[in-house]
Order: C-alpha cells, then structure tokens, then sequence
C-alpha cells in the first residue's frame, strides 16, 4: 500500500525523507481507506481528518515523532516542509556550513514542524517563534513529548516584531538561517476571493485557523518588514 507516500516530491524522495512504512501506515489509517475495484488503496484528501491521521502516521514513523494536531488547526503538508528543509540543507552546504547549524523559523505553528524536521533530519538547533498563546502552547507540548527540549526553544513573540525582539531579550543571538511560512491574507474577505475560478480545484481540503492565515496588511506586509528587520540585524541572521 503506497497511499500518500506518492505525493512526496523527487527531491525529498532522493534525500530519503519518506520511506515505507505502509503496513504501520495502514493500521492507523485503517478506518480512513477506500479500497477499489483495481486493488489500489486510498484516503479522502478532501477529509481533513484524514489528512491530519496521515501526517501523525508519517511524522512517527518515518521520523519517530508524536504530534499533536488540533482539529482547528493547520495541518502542514509535509512533502512541502521537507523540501524547504532540504533546501536549507543545500544552502547551508554552499557556503560549507555543516555543523553546529542554529535556525529560526518565525510562527512555528502548533506542530513546531519546521524545529522538528530539522532537528531529527539535521541535528540542527532550532528557535520557533510564535504570537499565537495557543499555537505557542501546543509547539511546546509537541516539543517536550518528543525530548527535544535541548534542541528546540519556543519563543512567545508579545510584540507586533518579526524577529526583532528576540535581540531585544538576548543580543547574543547568532542565527545561520531564517525561515517563515508566511500568513498569506489581510482579511477574511480576501481569503475568500483569493483562488481564482479558472484554477482547477485543489486536491487537499482546506486546513487553517485565521490565526494562521490571516496577519495585518497580508503577505506583502509581512515580508516587507522582514526585509527591513533583516537588514537591521544582518550580522545576527548570517
């Protein structure tokens, strides 16, 4: 039984990201397949429970992680982390950075996903920022039941900063890289209107809290000040 596993990008199938696992895969998602005439074996993407018990199932076993996923939350499309880990991976790579790597992932989500890839794939260390009090919450949890408290630090974010304020409360910080996830809407109503009708229908459901997707002025707001704050702090995120 292949389900899922086909949705991971060459790239991440290369570096070995996402490997068997089908009989372990199977019993968790047992109550969720469809079988077909044909033999094949599926889920429902369109079912966000579905999705949500799929990406448990492949966190713990390809990546011996338990994480909690809340119903009124976004669950990550895991081919998509993993390619931008190993993006990172190369880049880190091309400057000949290979070792004691500390990352900062700015609104790290409930699941921490980027943390935690990155530290079991790449021993990196990791900050997870969140504003979020719920979100920030469960990444702790999803942190401390995987015993990676040593590696992975949760930060509450009280300001209306990017990454800022974490210099604030630490001027030693030295960071190799920064990545984000950017919430991509200003409003409700935008992402509403955000798909176009001539696009066809995307073949997942549609997972996300408005904390999550929405921030104020959208996407182009938020990666301006990103830019200003990084150019601030160029010699604290290399």
């Amino acid at each position: 039984m292949d389900v899922a596993l086909k949705t991971v990008s060459n790239k991440a199938g290369e570096r070995g990201a996402i490997v068997g696992g089908c009989t372990f895969v199977g019993r968790w998602l047992i109550s969720w397949m469809t079988w077909e005439l044909s033999g094949k074996v599926s889920i429902n993407f369109k079912d966000p429970s579905s999705l949500r018990i799929l990406t448990k199932c492949l966190l713990h076993h390809d990546f011996n992680l338990t994480v909690e996923i809340p119903e009124d939350r976004l669950v990550p499309t895991l081919p998509l982390r993993l390619n931008y880990i190993i993006w990172i991976e190369d880049l880190m790579l091309s400057i000949d950075k290979r070792d004691n790597i500390i990352g900062l992932d700015i609104g790290t989500g409930v699941c921490a996903i980027y943390p935690l890839l990155g530290v079991i794939k790449n021993k990196w260390k990791m900050i997870g920022t969140e504003t979020d009090q719920r979100n920030f919450d469960l990444a702790q949890r999803n942190v401390t039941q995987n015993n990676l408290q040593h590696l992975i630090t949760i930060s509450k974010n009280p300001t209306d900063t990017l990454v800022e304020y974490l210099f604030t409360e630490n001027s030693d910080l030295m960071f190799d890289f920064c990545m984000c996830n950017p919430p991509f809407y200003s409003n409700i109503e935008e992402l509403c209107e955000s798909r176009s009708v001539a696009r066809p229908e995307p073949k997942n459901c549609f997972t996300g809290s408005l904390q999550e997707l929405i921030t104020e002025g959208g996407e182009l707001k938020f990666i301006r000040k990103l830019i200003a704050e990084s150019k601030t702090f160029k010699d604290k995120i290399r």
